[in-house]
């Protein structure tokens, strides 16, 4: 219903039986940047190719959620495949960090357009997207191209709240700012903005 509010395409939503997916988290930092996170998945809200619209396959960008590495490059794989959209995809902490899983992980970050990768993912920085962001929490966020590299500040935050989604509100505005024709410096530093907006309060909204 929050979603239907803002006049998006909801037809590739749907109900999934099981217990919804919990996400949790524990504070490490006073200043909230650093904690612990977990989940709970119901296998049932892992996306597959088949549960992609083919109106969706028109789309101009496509961004490609954390999730698991084989779920990741399977998405990307069907969608270089089927799709002309620019093609993002975003890191997952949980598995970066497991030695089994960064081979499938840095192909899946080898065969898309832009890849946005938290600042400890070194492993990643050479990967062969053609547009790296790099997240660098509290300070903003790095562009790197062939053809220029900037950095754009976030605004200064006195007191975090919670910071569940702010990489996604980065990488859903970039992309979204992008698709109208906004130039990647304004749309950076806009997304990073509205990211340093989103900490300040619960919840990813």
């Amino acid at each position: 219903d929050l979603l239907k509010k803002y006049n998006l395409d909801l037809s590739g939503v749907r109900k999934v039986s099981g217990n919804t997916t919990v996400f949790k988290e524990l504070f490490t930092s006073e200043d909230g940047q650093l904690r612990d996170f977990s989940e709970i998945v119901n296998p049932n809200t892992i996306l597959k190719p088949t549960d992609i619209p083919q109106d969706y396959l028109k789309a101009k960008y496509i961004h490609i959620c954390t999730n698991y590495p084989e779920t990741q490059y399977e998405l990307v794989r069907y969608l270089k495949e089927n799709s002309n959209a620019i093609l993002s995809i975003d890191t997952l902490e949980d598995y970066y960090y497991d030695d089994t899983k960064i081979d499938i992980i840095k192909s899946s970050f080898d065969l898309v357009d832009i890849a946005f990768i938290d600042k400890e993912f070194e492993k990643l920085y050479n990967c062969k997207a053609q547009v790296k962001i790099i997240k660098l929490g509290k300070e903003g966020c790095k562009y790197i191209s062939s053809s220029k590299t900037f950095i754009k500040k976030a605004p200064h935050c006195d007191f975090v709240v919670d910071k569940t989604g702010s990489g996604d509100c980065v990488t859903g505005v970039f992309c979204a700012l992008k698709s109208i024709g906004k130039k990647d410096e304004d749309a950076l530093q806009t997304a990073v903005n509205i990211a340093t907006e989103s900490i300040k309060n619960y919840g990813m909204f």
